[in-house]
């Protein structure tokens, strides 16, 4: 249904401020200690999806042999 990023920061002062995992900054510094440039994610993508409401849809399920809730 939609595409956003969510965003790895907190709010401070009025400016965005980084907010990295743990495991984040434990991989970067690891690639950067052998040598190789790295750098860290400042945003997932967010992939936001919904179950279909059709009614032709809802019969489908029903007719499939599985029980659905009442």
């Amino acid at each position: 249904m939609q595409d956003r990023r969510a965003s790895h920061a907190a709010a401070r002062d009025g400016r965005l401020l980084a907010r990295h995992s743990f495991f984040q900054l434990h991989v970067t510094r690891q690639t950067r200690a052998k040598g190789r440039p790295a750098l860290l994610p400042q945003h997932d993508y967010v992939a936001i999806l919904r179950r279909p409401h059709c009614r032709h849809l809802a019969g489908q399920r029903r007719s499939s042999g599985r029980r659905t809730p009442s």
